[in-house]
C-alpha cells in the first residue's frame, strides 16, 4: 500500500521592494547646497590669499584717498586788485605748509615734497624754522615759512631749473616767460658772464619803489637817482639760499629777482635760470624788527 503523498506548497513570492527615484527638487536643493558650499571654500581662500599677498595698508589707504580739489581752498584772500604778481607756482605770501602742499600738488602731482628744519635766526625762541621742498626732474622749488611754531607763513619762495647740455630754452625764451608772469622788470641786464639779471622792486603798498622819469624832468630825474639807494638795499636782501638768513628792510614791499645763466658752449641757450620771489612786508610783520644788513653799493 503506497503512503500518501503530501502535496508541496510554492512559498509565496517575496514582495519586490521598488527604488524610489529622488524627487528632483531635492536634487536641486543639494546642487545648491553643493555650489553654495564650494563659492564660500573658494572665496575664503581667495581672502587668505589676499590677506597674505594683497597690496600694504598705506596703499589701501591711498586708493581710498580723497579726489584733490583744484583751484584749492588756501587760508589767503585774492590778491588785491592793482597789486603786482606776487606768486611762485601758484604759492602766495601768507600762505601755510597746508596751502602750499596743495598748490603745489594742483599744478602737478610729480612733485615730490619734504620739509627741512633750518637753523633760525630771524626767530628769537625758535630753535627751527621750516622749509618747504618741492622737486620734480632738474626742478626745485623752496619756500621758507616764518612766524609763530605751528602757524608759519611763506614770506619767501625759490625756484631753479637745469636743462641738460643744449636742451634749455633760448635766453628770450626763458625772458619772455618771466615778463608774462611779472611784467616789464624794472631793471635788466646781463653781467660780465653773460648772466641776464631781472629785478622787480615795490614799496609795501605796492607800487613800484621808483618809475623812469619823462626826459626832461630835472626834478623826476633827481627822486629817481636818490630813491636808488632804497631799491639796491631791497635787491640786496635778496639772497640766492633758501639755508641763509634772511634780512628786510621796511621800505620795501615785494622783491623779485631772475637770474637766467647761458650755457658755456652757446651763449645763446640757457643752462639754468633761477627766480626768487621775496615779500619783505610779510617778512617783517612775521618776525620781530631789527635793522637790515644791507648796504647799498
Amino acid at each position: 500500500m503506497t503512503a500518501p503523498q503530501t502535496p508541496q506548497v510554492e512559498p509565496p513570492p517575496a514582495p519586490s521592494r521598488r527604488v524610489r527615484e529622488p524627487a528632483r527638487g531635492n536634487r536641486a536643493v543639494r546642487m545648491l547646497g553643493w555650489t553654495l558650499g564650494t563659492a564660500v571654500i573658494l572665496g575664503t581662500a581667495l581672502v587668505v590669499l589676499q590677506a597674505v599677498t594683497g597690496p600694504a595698508p598705506q596703499e589701501i589707504a591711498a586708493a581710498v584717498k580723497p579726489v584733490r580739489v583744484c583751484p584749492p581752498v588756501v587760508s589767503v584772500p585774492a590778491r588785491a586788485l592793482g597789486f603786482p604778481v606776487d606768486e611762485l607756482l601758484g604759492v602766495r605770501p601768507g600762505m601755510n605748509a597746508r596751502d602750499v602742499e596743495e598748490t603745489v600738488k594742483c599744478i602737478s602731482e610729480d612733485y615730490a615734497l619734504e620739509t627741512q628744519a633750518l637753523g633760525n635766526g630771524a626767530m628769537p625762541g625758535q630753535k627751527s624754522r621750516p622749509l618747504l621742498v618741492a622737486k620734480r626732474g632738474q626742478e626745485t622749488a623752496s619756500f621758507a615759512l616764518f612766524g609763530p611754531a605751528g602757524a608759519e607763513q611763506v614770506a619767501a619762495a625759490w625756484r631753479e631749473s637745469y636743462f641738460d647740455v643744449g636742451q634749455g630754452p633760448s635766453l628770450p625764451v626763458v625772458e619772455s616767460m618771466l615778463v608774462a608772469q611779472y611784467g616789464a622788470p624794472h631793471e635788466a641786464r646781463t653781467d660780465t658772464n653773460g648772466v641776464r639779471i631781472l629785478t622787480w622792486t615795490f614799496a609795501p603798498d605796492g607800487r613800484p619803489l621808483r618809475s623812469r622819469p619823462r626826459e626832461g624832468d630835472i626834478s623826476g630825474t633827481m627822486t629817481y637817482m636818490a630813491l636808488g639807494w632804497t631799491v639796491a638795499a631791497c635787491v640786496q636782501n635778496v639772497r640766492s639760499d633758501p639755508a641763509a638768513t634772511l634780512a628786510w628792510d621796511s621800505r620795501c614791499g615785494l622783491t623779485i629777482r631772475a637770474e637766467i645763466s647761458p650755457t658755456l658752449s652757446d651763449a645763446g641757450r640757457t643752462a639754468r635760470w633761477r627766480l626768487f620771489v621775496f615779500d619783505q612786508a610779510t617778512l617783517a610783520r612775521l618776525t620781530p624788527p631789527r635793522p637790515s644788513p644791507a648796504t647799498p653799493g
